[in-house]
C-alpha cells in the first residue's frame, strides 16, 4: 500500500534535461536503473527514509509514491522533498487519497493528514495479517531522532564544527527496539542520550557511558534530543575500560523496522 500523488506543470511541459539535472544535483536522489530511466529513487542513509518518483517524459508528469506501514518520519521527510519539487517546477497536485490534499495546491498539513489516515488503515490491515509483533518505540522520540539525524550537519556546525555528530540508529535487544549510537574515543563528540551505545564491537547500556563521562544536567543541550559536547582528550581516558565490558547481543534494525507505539496500539 502506498500514498500516491500525481504532479504536473501548471503550464507548459517539463524540460527533460532540467528534470535530470534537478535530481542529479539534489542530495539523496538517483536514477538507480538504466533500464527504467523513469524511476527516480530517494534514500537518506542517515535517517533511513526512502521513497520514489516516476517521471513520465511523454506525459510531462511526476508520480510520487511512499509506502504505508511506516513511522511518521517517512512522511515528514517526504514533505520536505515534495515542497522543493513542487516549487522548482511549479507543479499542480492530484491527490486521490481520502482526507488528502484538497484542490491542486500542495499543502503540507493536508498531506500529513492524508498520510496519517491512510497509514492508520494500512496498520489495521497489516497487523491483521501478520503473526509477528512489530517492534515499537515512542512516536515522539522517533520523530526527534529523525530530526537529529536529518540535521546532523547543522548541529555539528552550531557546535563550532569540530565535534563529531553521530547518527542515531536502532537495534533489537531481547525482542525490544533500542536507540543506539557509536561512540568514538579520541574524537570530540556530541553525545546524544540513547538507550544503548557502541564502543568498538562492544554494545552496552548508555548509562555506563553517562557514568564514565560524568555527564551532568547542567551541561546538557536539548535540540531535538538531549546531548552533551565531550572533548576527545578527556573522554579517551574516562572510557578506556568500557570496551572491555561484556557486549549485549543485538540485531540491527532500520527505521522501517521500528513502528510508533501509538500507531500499533490504535490498530489492535
Amino acid at each position: 500500500m502506498t500514498y500516491d500523488l500525481t504532479l504536473k506543470p501548471r503550464s507548459g511541459t517539463l524540460d527533460e534535461q532540467a528534470v535530470v539535472d534537478y535530481f542529479n544535483d539534489r542530495e539523496g536522489w538517483e536514477f538507480p536503473d538504466d533500464e527504467a530511466p523513469e524511476l527516480v529513487a530517494y534514500e537518506n542513509t542517515l535517517t533511513g527514509v526512502y521513497f520514489q518518483v516516476y517521471y513520465d517524459a511523454a506525459e510531462s508528469t511526476f508520480t510520487f509514491s511512499l509506502n504505508f506501514f511506516r513511522p511518521s518520519p517517512f512522511a515528514l521527510e517526504a514533505d520536505v522533498e515534495l515542497l522543493a519539487l513542487v516549487d522548482e517546477f511549479d507543479l499542480a497536485v492530484e491527490d486521490p487519497q481520502e482526507q488528502g490534499i484538497e484542490g491542486d495546491r500542495y499543502d503540507s498539513d493536508q498531506f500529513m493528514r492524508g498520510w496519517k489516515h491512510g497509514n492508520a488503515f494500512a496498520y489495521r490491515t497489516a497487523l491483521a495479517d501478520i503473526e509477528a509483533t512489530p517492534r515499537t518505540y515512542d512516536g515522539e522520540a522517533l520523530e526527534n531522532i529523525w530530526r537529529w539525524n536529518y540535521e546532523l550537519e547543522l548541529t555539528a556546525g552550531e557546535n563550532g564544527g569540530h565535534y563529531l555528530a553521530p547518527p542515531i540508529g536502532f537495534v533489537e535487544h531481547e525482542g525490544v527496539a533500542h536507540s543506539i549510537f557509536a561512540f568514538e574515543p579520541g574524537h570530540n563528540m556530541l553525545v546524544p542520550r540513547t538507550d544503548l551505545v557502541a564502543i568498538g564491537d562492544t554494545i552496552m547500556p548508555w548509562r555506563l557511558l553517562e557514568d564514565a563521562l560524568e555527564l551532568t544536567g547542567s551541561d546538557k543541550i536539548d535540540d531535538p534530543v538531549d546531548y552533551w559536547a565531550v572533548l576527545g582528550t578527556i573522554a579517551g581516558r574516562k572510557v578506556a575500560g568500557l570496551a572491555k565490558q561484556p557486549s549485549l547481543d543485538v540485531v540491527q534494525l532500520t527505521l522501517a523496522d521500528v513502528h510508533a507505539l501509538a500507531d500499533v496500539e490504535a490498530a489492535t
